[in-house]
């Protein structure tokens, strides 16, 4: 899996959608997810922080006195680990991304996409009391917001029918999610992990057998030019990425073989030193 293409997935997820992080290339750097908004941190918070959720690019900033935090784009899947870390510590944080919402150790002990979708409802529907007029005014009711495939709960999908009335728009029914717009049915989005936002590097038996079956073979053999097996025992499928060359070489197994041998610092492929290893 080529690093560019989680970083368009991930571009893609904040441009079109309200879950996706500020990405690489949008604002901080090529590199760096630009996670949250929060108060200055100490050191020592920072570092408690990385302790509990495994994070080993974390970054804590300053912008015009608001502390921020930013994560290197291979540490997508460490996001919402930051987060119960931060809450655990009972420091509050603003998601930074359309959603907005602000999580607060006092009102809640645990972070998770639901529970973020439904504090952005919340929101919402707070801002449309206070200001009943912001529903015309697209910096307050994002076009993202009024697309049924954003949304994760059924609760989501009621509400975005819900702003679509306020709107005057049609509603949306299930038939919409094949359309052109909905960019999860973007060639980019097909075969990956949601956690990651990694290609997946295997078919497991179900995707092979509806491949089997299916009549687009086109598809089929784009998802198999991804699959390589291990440079060590050319029988398992390659499934562990090693940094910063993103080599996908070895399997599990064999990488796990490899770190009791003198070349467990060096990739198999290109011997450039290995400074990280991803599973």
């Amino acid at each position: 899996m080529a690093s560019e293409d989680l970083k368009k997935r991930a571009r893609t997820l904040f441009c079109n959608g309200f879950y996706g992080y500020q990405a690489p290339g949008l604002g901080i750097s090529d590199d760096k997810f630009a996670i949250c908004w929060c108060d200055d941190l100490t050191e020592e918070q920072v570092n408690l922080i990385k302790q509990k959720s495994g994070s080993t690019t974390l970054v804590h900033d300053d912008f015009i006195g608001h502390g921020y935090i930013t994560v290197l784009y291979y540490e997508y899947n460490k996001i919402p680990n930051i987060f119960n870390a931060m809450l655990e510590l009972g420091l509050w944080f603003k998601t930074n991304n359309k959603a907005a919402t602000i999580f607060r150790p006092s009102e809640t002990q645990m972070f998770t996409m639901e529970l973020m979708e439904k504090k952005h409802i919340e929101q919402i529907k707070e801002l449309l009391n206070l200001m009943p007029n912001c529903k015309y005014d697209s910096y307050y009711i994002k076009d993202e917001f009024l697309e049924i495939w954003n949304y994760i709960t059924d609760e989501g999908k009621e509400f975005c029918n819900y702003l679509r009335k306020l709107k005057n728009l049609q509603e949306m029914t299930d038939e919409d999610y094949l359309h052109k717009d909905n960019y999860f049915n973007w060639p980019l989005f097909q075969n990956y992990d949601k956690e990651t936002l990694l290609t997946l590097l295997a078919l497991d038996p179900v995707l092979e057998q509806v491949l089997d079956e299916s009549p687009n073979k086109k598809l089929k053999e784009e998802i198999k030019e991804e699959l390589q097996e291990c440079m060590i025992c050319l029988d398992k499928i390659a499934n562990t990425m090693v940094l910063p060359c993103e080599h996908v070489v070895v399997c599990n197994e064999c990488s796990i073989g490899l770190r009791n041998t003198n070349d467990h610092h060096t990739c198999v492929r290109c011997r450039r030193p290995i400074t990280d290893i991803l599973e």
